[in-house]
């Protein structure tokens, strides 16, 4: 299924990419259903939507390949958070926002799961005031207000510097909360280095056999078990089961 790519002018982080990528079966569906087939998916993301040459923050590449790609892919990215923050005097005010992918800042306790951490975490309220009363912010909660059918994390090791620990299945409570979405992990974009420097290379789910390999630029190989996290571990995807 995988398909080696030949690492031109340092374009590891695009091959990684575009692996990880084509390993999206909602991806494949979209292909086929409008063009009837996803043969040289990856070179054409290789050599037409990344083709920056020299190193490049895979992250940042993504973007660029979700903000250049048709619109009905987009939306399998595309992802409403909103915050809700509460101040002192009990005000409430509500701000949406949309997003690719979900940028992990800071590590989940040893204790709570990236599962949990994904769905319960609050982001930081310090100095924040409120926009009624001016008075200061004393809580906010983020609630996912539309999950994408494909979910990507990006993991700020250049920050962290440790191990990141995460699950290959993410049960995801709607809102309100009467019934889960469950996705299952699909890929893992790993990187050694410092940033904008290194080396990148994927762990990739063959979909239509649930076998993992690691593609690494022009090498393919398949891996006996599924992948465990490591300091490399950069950006993961998780696809919704149907």
């Amino acid at each position: 299924m995988f398909k080696p790519q030949n690492n031109i002018s340092a374009n590891c982080w695009a091959n990684s990419l575009a692996q990880a990528l084509y390993a999206q079966p909602h991806i494949h569906d979209y292909l086929d259903s409008k063009y009837g087939y996803t043969n040289n998916f990856g070179i054409a993301i290789n050599n037409a939507t990344l083709h920056h040459s020299g190193q490049q923050c895979a992250h940042e590449a993504f973007q660029i390949f979700v903000e250049r790609a048709e619109q009905p892919i987009q939306q399998l990215f595309e992802m409403v958070t909103e915050n809700i923050n509460t101040c002192i005097n009990g005000h409430k005010s509500h701000i949406r926002d949309n997003s690719y992918f979900l940028l992990f800042p800071t590590i989940p306790p040893p204790t709570q799961s990236l599962n949990d951490y994904l769905v319960k975490r609050n982001p930081s309220i310090s100095g924040a005031i409120c926009d009624t009363c001016s008075h200061p912010i004393r809580d906010r909660s983020e609630i996912l207000r539309r999950v994408s059918k494909i979910i990507t994390i990006v993991l700020d090791k250049f920050t962290l510097k440790t191990l990141t620990t995460f699950p290959h299945i993410l049960d995801i409570p709607t809102h309100p909360p009467q019934t889960k979405l469950q996705y299952e992990l699909t890929a893992v974009v790993e990187h050694s280095g410092c940033a904008y420097s290194g080396h990148y290379w994927a762990i990739c789910k063959d979909f239509t056999t649930s076998d993992w390999y690691v593609c690494n630029d022009t090498s393919i190989s398949r891996l006996p078990h599924q992948p465990q996290p490591s300091p490399e571990s950069y950006l993961l995807f998780y696809s919704q089961v149907a």
